[in-house]
């Protein structure tokens, strides 16, 4: 802080504010320097759906039970796409 006489001979006390700003930008320049960058993860592969028009294939392992509604009388039953009495 520097003093400085007035006009009359009465002191005046005015703060120097010249080296308050260069702190300012010293620490502007420092947090500037120290801020995170942005986080990166990793890439997801998310699963996609099959396509509609391919159906899913049968191996000989499985069974495929199918109950097909006739809208009167008893469902139809298919074993493997064959029918069932």
């Amino acid at each position: 802080m520097a003093m400085t006489v007035g006009t009359l001979g009465v002191p005046s006390s005015n703060m120097n504010v010249t080296p308050l700003i260069d702190v300012l930008l010293t620490l502007l320049v420092i947090f500037m320097m120290i801020t995170p960058l942005p986080p990166h993860g990793e890439r997801a592969l998310i699963p996609q759906p099959p396509p509609k028009h391919v159906l899913p294939q049968v191996n000989n392992q499985s069974v495929v039970l199918q109950v097909l509604a006739t809208g009167q009388g008893p469902p139809e039953l298919k074993i493997n796409q064959q029918p069932v009495p």
